[in-house]
């Protein structure tokens, strides 16, 4: 009787389990589907105020007239329409432009008003690029004064750059990983020369244009980061430094140094001056002797570098980099 009531109890426990069980997944399953629902939502405005976008031009006053003027990017044939009141809204268009608007929510191509005229963007997932124009009083025409460029972060590297077609003003923040997978920044500021370009010379060419003159001088600056990375400095903004300073060094070797014992009973002593180089990443390479009173200290004076902790790296013009340091190590007898 026991064995029976024993056994009935296992299967009522089994059975609220398997309830439970699909109580959990039925509320799972629920949230997955409000999550999607969401999503077709969003999904569905996002449509629709892109549509929005598309349809209705920007209305803006672009020449400064007190009257509205007209920008619209017309998707089907790929330009950008500029209408002037000071021009009688006579219709001043771009060259073709190379886009892709096919996809549902994603913004990849419009005009955007901004403090001094219009903005025409193109999103490439996670990157794109922005031209930024402006109305030239002096030539009555819409002249590109700016361009920005954003790539998205891979392993071969991406940032942003941006020039001033104004003063030909090129900055520039490229990202990469580097062998060891670290996350490296390269800065970049030039001169860089696009010419003056109006909406009638205004393509899809003059943004790729820039975009290979960015690419090119990222190549450019890798290159010489990634041959810098192994140049050792004999000085430095910044010099390398035992944590927690001189009096800590002096602690650690004071502590740790131990006279060898064939000297015990000898006075040979004085100072083995050591030259080791202090990598970015704080270790110790390269130990050399330059000079000594005996071999034996100088073997003694070796361990105890290799013993040291890390270093604080040295700095050069803001970066971490490798630096020669020149350490004495005074033996002493008591």
């Amino acid at each position: 009787m026991k064995k029976i009531t024993t056994l009935l109890s296992i299967l009522l426990l089994i059975t609220s389990c398997n309830q439970a069980k699909r109580s959990q997944a039925e509320a799972a399953n629920a949230e997955i589907l409000v999550e999607q629902y969401c999503d077709i939502a969003t999904s569905y405005a996002a449509q629709q105020k892109w549509l929005d976008w598309r349809q209705n031009p920007l209305l803006i006053d672009l020449d400064n007239d007190q009257i509205n003027d007209s920008i619209f990017f017309d998707d089907e044939n790929k330009i950008i329409i500029v209408k002037l009141s000071s021009q009688n809204f006579r219709p001043m268009k771009s060259r073709h432009i190379e886009t892709s608007n096919t996809r549902i929510g994603v913004f990849n191509s419009n005009v955007f008003e901004t403090e001094s005229g219009f903005v025409f963007r193109h999103n490439r997932g996670r990157g794109g690029n922005a031209n930024f124009f402006e109305y030239n009083s002096k030539t009555n025409r819409i002249q590109l004064v700016k361009m920005e460029r954003e790539t998205p972060l891979l392993w071969s590297g991406g940032g942003y750059s941006s020039i001033n077609l104004l003063t030909d003003e090129y900055t520039g923040s490229f990202y990469f990983y580097d062998a060891e997978d670290v996350l490296r920044k390269i800065p970049i500021r030039t001169q860089m020369q696009l010419g003056t370009v109006y909406l009638e010379d205004f393509s899809s060419v003059i943004y790729k244009d820039f975009e290979e003159k960015c690419e090119a001088l990222f190549r450019i600056q890798r290159e010489k980061r990634e041959k810098r990375d192994d140049v050792i400095f004999r000085t430095a903004d910044k010099m390398p430094q035992f944590p927690g300073g001189v009096s800590e060094m002096n602690n650690f070797i004071e502590q740790n140094i131990r006279f060898p014992s064939v000297y015990n009973e000898i006075t040979i002593q004085g100072n083995v001056i050591l030259l080791f180089v202090v990598r970015k990443d704080g270790t110790i390479t390269d130990i050399e002797v330059v000079r000594t009173v005996s071999p034996n200290l100088s073997a003694e004076a070796i361990r105890v570098v290799e013993a040291m902790p890390r270093w604080i790296p040295g700095e050069h013009n803001g970066e971490k980099v490798n630096v020669w340091v020149r350490l004495p190590v005074r033996f002493q007898l008591r």
